[in-house]
C-alpha cells in the first residue's frame, strides 16, 4: 500500500496504528515526527529488517510486536536507548542475540523479545546494566546454556520469563539470596532443567507465580514453598517429582491454581489444602496418589476445575462436591472409586457462577479412543509451553494425542451455569444413573463408561441439548434407549456398547449415524445402524416418538452442520501452520461416482488431486473450522467456485459410517435449508465431502427472509446481504418471510433477535464475529425469553453490520483461534 502522510507531525508525541494490516515503509512515514515519545505499530504486517528510526531522541515506548521483522537488532537502537522505558519486539522473526550496546538502556523497565529466534547463551551481563529493568520476557526463543548464578543480582526484577527455550542444568539455588529481591513471577517452563527444586526459592518472598512445568526436575516438592505467603499459581506438571504433596502448601491462603499433573507423586491429598479457599483450579492427574477424595473440597466455593484422573483414589464420590458453587469441570476417570453417583453432586446446576477464572492458557487433548486410552480427554494448563513438544506427554500416557484444541479461559456463567465436563469412567461405580444428571444444561462431555451402572438410561439425558460426547459403554444398563435422546442434535460421538439394552434405536437423531460398533453386545437392540427390528419392536418404538416444535433458526443450526461445524468445547483445533506432509499431490484416484438424480445440484467429478490442489495440500491457511466429525477447509476449484471441504476424522472405524450416513442422507434430501452437497471424494481411508460454501450468517438470513442469496428479483444489482443492510436503515420487519409472520404475528420480536444474530455473524470486522458456540448461546437466550441486549444494533452508518454484545458465555477460545460463524 502507499505510504500514508501523517502531515505536519513535528509536534506529534503519541502514534498508535496497532492492530491493522499496514505494511508500508514506517521509517519514511514517521521521519518528520521528531518529538515522538510513544510509537505502537504492533499487530500489523510490517516486514523486512528491523526499522532504524532517524529521529527518536525522545522515544520512551517502542512497540513493534506481532509483525514480520527479521534479522538482528541493529546496533543503532542503542543511540536512542537511554530514553526508552518499554521495548516490545515479540512475535517477529528476529534472530541473533541482544547487542551488548543495550547496556546503555538505563531507563528501560520492560523488555519483551519473546516468540522470535534469538539464540546463544543468556546475555546476563548486558541485562544487569539495565538498572531500571523490572520485566524481562525472553520466552519462546532458542537460548541455550545453563542459568547463571548472576541472576541473583536482578534485585529490582519483578518478572523473569525464560520459558520455552533450551536452558539446561540446575535452577540456581541463590536466585533470591538478596533479602530485598522483588521477584513476583518466575517462568522457567518447557526447558531442559534437571535436578531438584531448590528449597531456597522460599526466599522469593514476593513470588506470585512459579511455573517450572515441562522440565526434567526430580526429587520432592520442597515443603519450604509453603512460606510463599503471596503465591497464587504453582505449576510443576510434567516433571519427575515424587513423594507426597507437602502439607505446608496449605499455609498459602492466596493459592489459586495448583497444577501437578504427570509426575510420580504419591500419598493422599493433603488436608492442609482445605485452608486454600481461593483455589480455582486443582489438577493432580496422572500421578500415584491414593486415599479417599477429601470431602472438604466441597468447601472450596471458587473451585472451577478439579482433575484427579489416573490415580489410585478409592472410596465413594463425596456428595459434598455438589457444594462447589463454581465447579464446571470434574474429571475422576481411571481410579478405584466405588459406590453410586450421589444425586447431590448436581444440585448447583443452573446456579453456577464462574467469572473469575479468566486468561488462563490451556489445551484440551482429545483422546483417540484406543483400548489403552482412558477417559474423554485431558485439560492441561499450557502457559509457556510449545505445542510441538506435546509428544512428551505420550511417553507418560498410552493415548495418541492427535486432536489438540487450545485457547484462553474467559469469564463464563453468571449464576445460571452447570458442569460442562463430567468424566467418571474406568472406576468401579455402581447403582443407577441419577435423573439429576439431566439438569446440567451446559454439559458437553458425559463419560460414565467402564463401570457397573445398572438400571435404565434416564429419559432426562435427552435434555442435555449441548451434549457433544456421550459414553455409557461397558456397564450393566438395560431397557430401551429413551426416544428423548434423538433430540441430542450436537452429539458427535456416542458409545452405548457392552450393556443389556433392548428395543429400537431412536430414529431421526444422531444415534443412527454412529457405527454399529457403538452398539455391539446389546443383544436386544435393533434399528439403524444395526439390522432392522421386527414388526412388534418397530411399532412399539414408533409409538413413543413425538414431533418436536423447532423454530426456523434452530432448525438451521441442526441441519447445516455440513459447513457450520460446532467446535468441541468451544476450542479451536490447533495445527502446526504447515501443510499436511502425508498428502501427495500426484497419483490420486478418481472420485467415486454415484447416482446424480437425487442431488440438488449436479455432482462434480472431482479427483483427490483436485482437492489437494485447491487447499494447497490441506494447508492450515485454508482451515476454517474444526468439529467432532472433522476439519473444514475453504477452497477455490478450477472453475472458480468457492467450496467448503470437510475431511472426516477416521478413528476406530468411525469414518466409514459418517461418510455413508452423510452421502446417503444429505445427498438424497432436497431442501432449501440444507447446505447443498456438491460432491465427494474417497481415496483409501480418506473421506472428503464437498459442500457449497456459505457463511452461517447468510444461511440464517435465507431462513428469515425466505429468499436465496443471489437469485431474487428484489435485490437488483445487490445480493441478499446487501438487501438486508438497506432495509435495516428503513423498516427492518419488511425483510422477514411473510409466511413466518402469517403463522404468528407475535413472532416479530423473536425474529428480530434472530436477525441480530445473523448480522453479528456477518460483521465486516471478522474478529468481532461470534463463534458458533456463542451463536448457540444467543439462541438459548432467545428461547429462554431473555433475548439479547436491547442496545444491540443491526446496521452501522457505513453500511456494515455490527455485532451484538455476548453475555453468559462459557469457556471460549482465544480470539485469534476462534471458529468464526
Amino acid at each position: 500500500m502507499s505510504v500514508p502522510a501523517f502531515g505536519d507531525c513535528l509536534a506529534l508525541e503519541h502514534l498508535d496504528i496497532s492492530a491493522n494490516k499496514f505494511s508500508f515503509d514506517i521509517v519514511h512515514a514517521i521521519s518528520p515526527c521528531e518529538k515522538l515519545t510513544f510509537l505502537n505499530i504492533s499487530s500489523n504486517q510490517f516486514g523486512g529488517q528491523f526499522p532504524v528510526l532517524s529521529s527518536a531522541a525522545n522515544l520512551q515506548y517502542l512497540l513493534l510486536g506481532n509483525n514480520l521483522f527479521q534479522g538482528e537488532i541493529p546496533l543503532q537502537l542503542a543511540d536512542y536507548c537511554s530514553s526508552l522505558v518499554k521495548i516490545d519486539l515479540s512475535s517477529n522473526n528476529l534472530s541473533g542475540t541482544v547487542p551488548s550496546s543495550f547496556s546503555s538502556c538505563s531507563s528501560l523497565a520492560s523488555l519483551d523479545i519473546s516468540n522470535n529466534k534469538f539464540s546463544g547463551e543468556l546475555p546476563v551481563d548486558t541485562f544487569l546494566q539495565m538498572s531500571s529493568l523490572k520485566e524481562l520476557v525472553l520466552s519462546f526463543n532458542e537460548f541455550t546454556g545453563v542459568l547463571p548464578d548472576s541472576l541473583s543480582k536482578f534485585t529490582n526484577l519483578e518478572t523473569l520469563d525464560l520459558s520455552s527455550n533450551n536452558f539446561s542444568g540446575l535452577i540456581p539455588a541463590n536466585l533470591c539470596q538478596d533479602p530485598g529481591n522483588s521477584l513476583k513471577e518466575l517462568y522457567l517452563a518447557n526447558n531442559l532443567l534437571a535436578g531438584s527444586i531448590p528449597p531456597t526459592l522460599s526466599n522469593c518472598s514476593q513470588l506470585v507465580s512459579l511455573h517450572l512445568s515441562f522440565n526434567f526436575l526430580s526429587g520432592t516438592i520442597p515443603s519450604s514453598l509453603g512460606a510463599l505467603s503471596k503465591l497464587q499459581d504453582l505449576k510443576l506438571w510434567l516433571n519427575n517429582l515424587h513423594g507426597e504433596i507437602p502439607q505446608e502448601l496449605g499455609n498459602i491462603q492466596t493459592l489459586r491454581t495448583l497444577i501437578l499433573d504427570f509426575n510420580q507423586l504419591s500419598g493422599p491429598v493433603p488436608s492442609g489444602l482445605s485452608n486454600c479457599t481461593n483455589l480455582t483450579w486443582i489438577s493432580l492427574s496422572n500421578n500415584q496418589l491414593s486415599g479417599e477424595i477429601p470431602r472438604w473440597i466441597g468447601k472450596l466455593s471458587n473451585l472451577a476445575i478439579l482433575k484427579l484422573s489416573n490415580n489410585s483414589f478409592y472410596g465413594s464420590i463425596p456428595p459434598e462436591l455438589g457444594d462447589c458453587r463454581s465447579l464446571i469441570w470434574l474429571d475422576l476417570n481411571t481410579n478405584n472409586l466405588s459406590g453410586s453417583i450421589p444425586p447431590a453432586l448436581f444440585k448447583q446446576s443452573g446456579k453456577i457462577a464462574v467469572n473469575f477464572i479468566a486468561g488462563k492458557k490451556y489445551v484440551y487433548i482429545k483422546n483417540d479412543g484406543s483400548k489403552e486410552c482412558h477417559g474423554a480427554g485431558n485439560l492441561l494448563e499450557f502457559a509457556g509451553v510449545r505445542q510441538e513438544q506435546l509428544n512428551r506427554i505420550s511417553i507418560r500416557n498410552p493415548c495418541n494425542f492427535t486432536r489438540v484444541y487450545k485457547g484462553l479461559t474467559q469469564p463464563t456463567f453468571n449464576n445460571n451455569g452447570s458442569m460442562m465436563f463430567f468424566d467418571i469412567s474406568y472406576n468401579m461405580l455402581s447403582g443407577t444413573i441419577p435423573v439429576e444428571i439431566g439438569s446440567m444444561s451446559n454439559l458437553y462431555i458425559l463419560n460414565l463408561g467402564h463401570n457397573s451402572f445398572s438400571g435404565t438410561i434416564p429419559s432426562e439425558l435427552g435434555g442435555l441439548t449441548l451434549l457433544n460426547i456421550l459414553d455409557l459403554s461397558s456397564n450393566n444398563l438395560e431397557g430401551t434407549i429413551p426416544t428423548s435422546m434423538s433430540s441430542l442434535s450436537f452429539l458427535a460421538e456416542g458409545d452405548l456398547s457392552n450393556n443389556h439394552l433392548t428395543g429400537m434405536i431412536p430414529e431421526g437423531g444422531q444415534l443412527e449415524t454412529f457405527p454399529p460398533t457403538k452398539f455391539v453386545n446389546n443383544s436386544g437392540l435393533c434399528g439403524l445402524p444395526l439390522p432392522p427390528c421386527g414388526k412388534d419392536a418397530a411399532s412399539s418404538a414408533n409409538s413413543q416418538h413425538k414431533k418436536s416444535d423447532r423454530r426456523p433458526a434452530c432448525s438451521c443450526a441442526e441441519h447445516c452442520n455440513g459447513i457450520v461445524v460446532l467446535p468441541l468445547l468451544h476450542l479451536r483445533r490447533s495445527h502446526s501452520g504447515t501443510a499436511n506432509t502425508s498428502w501427495k499431490l500426484t497419483g490420486a484416484r478418481e472420485a467415486l461416482s454415484i447416482n446424480l438424480a437425487t442431488f440438488e445440484k449436479p455432482l462434480r467429478k472431482l479427483t483427490f488431486a483436485d482437492l489437494l490442489e485447491a487447499t494447497n495440500g490441506f494447508h492450515n491457511d485454508s482451515l476454517i473450522g474444526s468439529g467432532g466429525f472433522g476439519d473444514v477447509y475453504k477452497a477455490q476449484l478450477k472453475d472458480g467456485s468457492i467450496v467448503a471441504i470437510k475431511k472426516l476424522i477416521h478413528i476406530s472405524g468411525q469414518g466409514d459410517r459418517e461418510f455413508t450416513a452423510e452421502m446417503e442422507t444429505i445427498g438424497k434430501i432436497k431442501h432449501r435449508n440444507l447446505v447443498p452437497l456438491l460432491g465427494y471424494c474417497k481415496v483409501g481411508e480418506e473421506r472428503l465431502l464437498v459442500y457449497e460454501y456459505m457463511s452461517y450468517g447468510v444461511v440464517l438470513l435465507e431462513l428469515l427472509t425466505g429468499k436465496r442469496p443471489t437469485d431474487s428479483a428484489d435485490f437488483g444489482d445487490n445480493n441478499l446481504v446487501g438487501w438486508v443492510k438497506q432495509h435495516a436503515k428503513l423498516k427492518i420487519s419488511d425483510v422477514f418471510d411473510p409466511e413466518l409472520m402469517k403463522e404468528d404475528s407475535s413472532l416479530e420480536i423473536e425474529l428480530l433477535q434472530h436477525l441480530r444474530v445473523a448480522c453479528a455473524c456477518l460483521d465486516d470486522r471478522h474478529w468481532r464475529r461470534p463463534t458458533m458456540i456463542q451463536v448457540m448461546a444467543m439462541f438459548k437466550e432467545i428461547q429462554a425469553g431473555s433475548g439479547l441486549d436491547s442496545q444491540s444494533t443491526i446496521a452501522t452508518d457505513d453500511g456494515g453490520f455490527s455485532t451484538v454484545e455476548m453475555v453468559d458465555m462459557t469457556i471460549s477460545e482465544a480470539p485469534e483461534l476462534s471458529n468464526k460463524a
